[in-house]
């Protein structure tokens, strides 16, 4: 399938972005930075960006702006799938699609969870004719200006005998990731939201459990400092308080670390912030102290195992002894911890799981939130290919799979933590240092 281009290269064209809904109970509603980027990318080349999100706007509110409009491009994110009702999202989303498509919309679909899953979607979402893999605002920016499909690093689309995949897309040089811009629609301030600041892209770790490889690089991309106070100081001039630092880790590159630190520092006394973290020998006293002197309040921390056999195999080196000496070191400067669990792996032995136990009750009495959830062979990712993925199995096994799983100690932590999501995970006010 080729497209011919539908304008010059100097026209203008009308985009809308629409985020689709995702909402779990406890769980903070992200702002959609991805927004922020594609929109500000493409009204830097000349074009016309409006968006909405359907986490906080009603769907009226679409219905109104495609009655009002005639869009040129019509972008439709699909951020996240969760293993325990991923086909309800899938359901959810060709609902959807068949709802734009019979408002005469054949929007061009991309997001996570679209990335991860594009291969599945194509099969079970028929009316979805083409999409964006990874990063999309150049893929993006190629498509509206109506460029051969062929041609479009990252662009997927449906072909007579299945669909066709221009991967890997292009990764934006640091330089070229746009800045916070106002974008026709996107409320920074929404008090639902936590808004996200970006000093990078990519990352240097290819753990197995993470996708983000596949999704934004296996390279890290810094954007010029300047660049990232920019933004720092427009959330600031909106009113943004507390902000998700989403870089991959915080403290890699040790040294961007320090640089953020000089930019959060003036504003201390104004703003809070967290981030993820990887528990590293090189993460000493002084280093979290001027964490905590710069705002910030509380870190993620993926662990995964809790265990000597398994952890450093899946978590690339990552001991359950410098994850505690690094909790140590947060609570010595009052700054909360979350630490991630998963169970049900598949190296995992039932000892394992009462070492983890232990390891979880000595994160807890510091003080510190952990939270255990089920692990998931994402594509991409290293577990996909110890474990296989899981989607492409018949519904015995996953009948199996249920059955071992909650015959595991760990399964009634797994409920415990879910029914008490909002307390472990969800937004919280923040008290300023």
């Amino acid at each position: 399938m080729r497209r011919r281009p539908l304008r010059s290269k100097s026209s203008m064209a009308k985009v809308l972005l629409i985020n689709f809904p995702f909402k779990a109970k406890g769980m903070p509603t992200i702002f959609p930075i991805q927004f922020a980027a594609l929109g500000g990318y493409l009204q830097q080349h000349g074009h016309n960006v409006s968006a909405v999100d359907l986490n906080v706007a009603p769907r009226s509110r679409l219905d109104e702006l495609l009655l009002a409009n005639q869009y040129d491009t019509v972008a439709l994110s699909f951020r996240n799938v969760l293993p325990a009702f991923w086909l309800e999202r899938f359901s959810a989303l060709r609902k959807f699609i068949i709802y734009l498509k019979e408002k005469g919309v054949q929007p061009i679909v991309g997001g996570p969870g679209f990335s991860l899953f594009h291969s599945l979607i194509f099969k079970l979402v028929p009316e979805i004719q083409v999409g964006a893999l990874g990063e999309g605002e150049y893929t993006l920016l190629r498509f509206v200006e109506g460029d051969d499909w062929q041609s479009i690093p990252g662009l997927c689309y449906r072909t007579e005998g299945g669909f066709q995949s221009n991967y890997p897309p292009r990764f934006l040089p640091g330089e070229e990731i746009p800045a916070y811009q106002n974008i026709d629609g996107l409320d920074y301030t929404h008090p639902e939201y936590l808004v996200g600041l970006q000093s990078y892209r990519g990352c240097l770790y290819d753990c197995a459990y993470c996708p983000s490889s596949f999704l934004r690089g296996d390279s890290i991309r810094l954007r010029p400092l300047e660049n990232v106070d920019k933004d720092l100081q427009f959330l600031r001039a909106k009113g943004v308080e507390h902000f998700l630092l989403i870089d991959g880790v915080q403290n890699v590159p040790l040294e961007r670390s320090k640089e953020l630190l000089g930019l959060f520092n003036p504003l201390k006394h104004s703003i809070s912030w967290e981030g993820f973290l990887k528990p590293l020998p090189k993460i000493d006293d002084e280093h979290v102290r001027k964490l905590a002197q710069s705002g910030a309040v509380r870190f993620h921390i993926d662990i995964i195992s809790g265990t000597q056999t398994v952890g450093p195999i899946i978590n690339h080196g990552v001991t359950i002894e410098e994850s505690i000496r690094v909790a140590k070191l947060l609570k010595s400067h009052d700054i909360e911890g979350i630490f991630y669990f998963a169970y049900q792996l598949p190296t995992e032995r039932l000892r394992d799981e009462v070492e983890t136990f232990k390891h979880l009750r000595i994160l807890k009495k510091m003080g510190h939130k952990t939270f255990i959830y089920p692990f998931f062979p994402y594509p991409s990712t290293g577990f996909e290919k110890y474990y296989g993925s899981i989607l492409d199995k018949g519904p015995f096994w996953h009948i199996r799979r249920m059955i071992t799983m909650m015959l595991r100690p760990s399964f009634f932590m797994f409920l415990h933590d879910l029914m008490t999501m909002t307390d472990i995970t969800g937004p919280r006010l923040i008290d300023k240092r």
